[in-house]
Order: C-alpha cells, then sequence, then structure tokens
C-alpha cells in the first residue's frame, strides 16, 4: 500500500537545521496493521504526518520517497494531495475535541468530509451513510447522535465520531496517532476492540502509533521501533 524508502526531514530551530528522521525505510502491505513505537520525540509523529505530507513551514524533506501505490506523494502538488487525504489516506488524531470542530454537529461534520470529496451529493443517501458510519464505529442511537455537537459527546464517543469520518471514504490506509491518549482505561480498551473489529471487518491498512507495546501486542501485525529519528527495528509483533 505505501513505501517510505531512506527518509530524511529536518526542522528549522534558532536558525539551525535540525535532523529528525534519518534514513527511515518502512512499508505497509495492503490488511497490514504496522505499529510504530517508540519515546516521546524520538520521530513517530512526525514519520506518520509526513505520510500525509503535511509538512510545517519550517520543515524540509532531504531526501527519500513516500510512494503510495505508484505516487511519491513528496513530489506531488497541493490538488492532487487533497485528492488522495481523507479518501485513500485517512487520518485520526490524538485529541478528537481539538479535531471536531465545536459549532457544527458532529453528522453535519461527516457530511460535510463526502461531500467535500464529491463521494455522494444527495441529502438522503448522505444521511444513510452518516448513520451507518456511526453503526459502524458502534455509536448507538445514530439519527440522534449526529444531530449533538462534540462538546454533547463523552471522549469516548468523540474519538469514534473521529474514526467514523475517517472511514467516510473507504480509504486503503489508515493512520492513527495514539488515538487512545487521554481515553480512561475502559474506553480505551474498546476503542482497541473497535479497531480490531474493523481491520478484520474492512481489511484496510492501518499505521498505529504509539508508546504502548501492550497495546500493538493486540492490533499489530509488525512493529517498528524508533529510537532518536532512525528506525532500528521492525518485526513481527510476536517476536517483539
Amino acid at each position: 500500500v505505501i513505501t517510505v524508502e531512506e527518509l530524511d526531514f529536518s526542522y528549522k530551530t534558532s536558525g539551525i537545521w535540525v535532523t529528525v528522521l534519518k534514513g527511515v525505510s518502512i512499508h505497509i502491505d495492503k490488511g497490514e496493521v504496522l505499529g510504530l513505537v517508540g519515546e516521546s520525540g524520538c520521530g513517530k509523529s512526525t514519520l506518520a504526518y509526513t505520510l500525509l505530507s503535511y509538512l510545517r513551514s519550517n520543515a524540509r524533506i532531504d531526501n527519500g520517497k513516500v510512494v503510495f501505490g505508484s505516487k511519491n506523494l513528496l513530489a506531488l502538488g497541493r490538488s492532487e494531495l487533497d485528492q488522495l487525504r481523507g479518501v485513500q489516506i485517512s487520518f485520526v488524531p490524538q485529541n478528537p475535541t481539538t479535531a471536531l470542530s465545536p459549532h457544527i454537529r458532529v453528522g453535519q461534520q461527516i457530511s460535510e468530509v463526502l461531500v467535500q470529496h464529491n463521494v455522494l451529493r444527495d441529502t438522503k443517501v448522505i444521511d444513510e451513510r452518516v448513520q451507518e458510519l456511526f453503526s459502524l464505529v458502534e455509536l448507538p442511537d445514530s439519527s440522534a447522535l449526529m444531530l449533538r455537537y462534540p462538546h454533547q459527546l463523552s471522549g469516548g464517543q468523540q474519538q469514534r465520531v473521529c474514526i467514523a469520518m475517517a472511514l467516510a471514504c473507504d480509504p486503503s490506509l489508515l493512520i492513527l496517532d495514539e488515538p487512545t491518549t487521554g481515553l480512561d482505561v475502559t474506553t480505551q480498551s474498546q476503542i482497541i476492540a473497535l479497531l480490531i473489529r474493523l481491520r478484520q471487518q474492512i481489511g484496510m491498512a492501518m499505521l498505529y502509533v504509539t508508546h504502548d507495546l501492550g497495546v500493538l501486542a493486540q492490533v499489530a501485525d509488525r512493529v517498528g521501533v524508533m529510537y532518536a529519528g532512525h528506525m532500528v527495528e521492525v518485526a513481527p509483533v510476536d517476536i517483539l
């Protein structure tokens, strides 16, 4: 599905370019879950955002490729990337509270994804798709729920909405950046169980970023271990 080849990445800080990823290479096969683990600041979230070509103004790619299908994502223009993001490659953020607009009902936020990417246009069909997605992520009473604002939902419900939004356009690759951070233990377990079920049901590839090896033992096929910007090991999860 996606291959990263010898990626070097830098940030400019106080006028100096600092390398944060060095020679990183990974691949994720169709239907596979690759876990990415490492201490804070090791570069795992930076790598995840690079797969989406989300680069800050003080960032640069010094070397390497990110190949999705037959395309090098790092060579694509803005319009081409917009056609991929949210459609073929989707993202589930760490903090759903900041990811969801506080002023728009959650059902409408998912509807806008479908309309923006020209997936659906008919209002009735869109509403049916939103309810289908809510059911997929195990959100009950979808007709009432889609009319609520994010602050009217629990943290676990907000994260399920973010997952539903990411799945709206049936992506080939789902990138998850510590999606259970900040949730209580029970809700974390429920979200992990949901992701395991979705993986079995839909069969999409996933990159799961976390600092918790225990989580990866449940969801991942292989695990990449990062340290100080380097990919020091990639191995089947049962070996690690």
